[in-house]
């Protein structure tokens, strides 16, 4: 478990550890800022969080697109499932652009919708991926296909039946900020010569 943990937030010591110190410190006060919880309070950064909702949900996108999606893509032989994933990225690109337009009332996009599109079309490319590799005589692991179907479904129905806000989102978003500026100020510490 050390070695898994030393691995994950590679606490060798480095010069720079004071910028573990800043970024955490600013991931973490960025995060309570945007909070949903200060509407109903009389600080200048109430509405921050609502204001800024459709831009924090294009941020978690296009992280998504470029950490994940480009890897998967740069990584993959070429076929239909490179084919797939690349147009997943493209498509992704867009949404976020459109977020960003929505933002500025161009027109409107629903979190919802974002959500469903982004999981319909990633379980959509592993069950792809999955015909494909069994196709070609390999094994898929039966988990990595359950878990395909699973954001399949769960993207149709959030695409009919849309429960997730934007305020759901923005909280998420916050708390996995919160969460993350933390770990980086702690990390920190371990990282001090």
């Amino acid at each position: 478990m050390a070695k898994f943990l030393s691995r994950l937030f590679n606490t060798k010591k480095s010069p720079l550890f004071w910028a573990y110190f800043v970024i955490g410190v600013v991931v973490t006060a960025v995060s309570v800022a945007l909070m949903p919880f200060w509407q109903n309070t009389n600080v200048f950064f109430s509405d921050w969080g609502v204001r800024f909702v459709k831009i924090v949900i294009a941020v978690m996108v296009l992280a998504y697109a470029f950490l994940f999606l480009l890897k998967r893509i740069l990584r993959r032989g070429g076929g239909v499932v490179k084919i797939l994933s690349i147009i997943e990225f493209c498509v992704l690109i867009l949404i976020s652009l459109g977020l960003i337009l929505s933002q500025f009332s161009v027109f409107a996009l629903d979190a919802s919708k974002i959500l469903a599109l982004a999981f319909w079309m990633r379980g959509t490319v592993e069950v792809f991926r999955a015909f494909y590799t069994a196709r070609s005589g390999y094994k898929y692991p039966v988990s990595k296909l359950v878990l395909a179907i699973v954001l399949l479904s769960l993207g149709a129905y959030f695409f009919g039946a849309p429960f997730v806000t934007n305020e759901h989102v923005l909280w998420t978003a916050t708390i996995f900020g919160a969460i993350f500026g933390v770990i980086t100020f702690l990390l920190g510490f371990f990282k001090k010569p």
